[in-house]
């Protein structure tokens, strides 16, 4: 019976006074493409029913952790809030090429803010008011740990502050 699972040892050597030698395991996931699909499944099943729920402090431990050091959860999760509201989706594709996947996504969706704004732009044309609609989304996936993350790309993530020099005597 072929394990689906494969484990890394991984050396790292720490050069520091009085320190030896660590060895480390490491869980990379599955190689198995089909089980890969099916953990990628899973946790883009799993992100999407807690952005129906809006919950989107939960939803942003989804990120990948180089969007969640440059990201503050309470700022995400109110920006969210404002901005969009899921109703429903259904999970299309997942394609997985090693530690990156793509999942495609039929999401039915709205976008409240601007919702507020068409309704007093169109008071006329009621049936117009809404920008609730069911359209495909791809995101991109990547794995790290073994675990499967929202991939950002880099456009999209926030820019760290810009650190200035403390003032000092002139």
């Amino acid at each position: 019976m072929r394990s689906t699972k494969t484990w890394a040892l991984g050396l790292v050597v720490l050069l520091l006074p009085g320190t030896g030698i660590l060895l480390a395991l490491r869980h990379k996931g599955s190689d198995d493409p089909a089980a890969a699909a099916a953990e990628v499944r899973k946790a883009a099943d799993s992100l999407w029913q807690l952005r129906c729920q809006g919950d989107w402090m939960k939803a942003w431990e989804a990120y990948e952790p180089r969007y969640r050091e440059k990201t503050v959860q309470v700022k995400y999760a109110a920006g969210q809030l404002e901005a969009i509201k899921y109703y429903g989706y259904e999970i299309k594709d997942v394609t997985v090429a090693g530690d990156s996947a793509t999942v495609t996504v039929d999401a039915d969706r709205s976008f409240p803010a601007l919702d507020r704004r068409l309704e007093k732009a169109t008071k006329v044309y009621k049936d117009n008011r809404t920008t609730r609609k069911t359209l495909p989304m791809t995101e991109g996936w990547v794995r790290i740990d073994g675990k499967w993350y929202v991939r950002v790309a880099e456009e999209e993530a926030p820019k760290a502050a810009a650190t200035s020099p403390p003032p000092g005597p002139r």
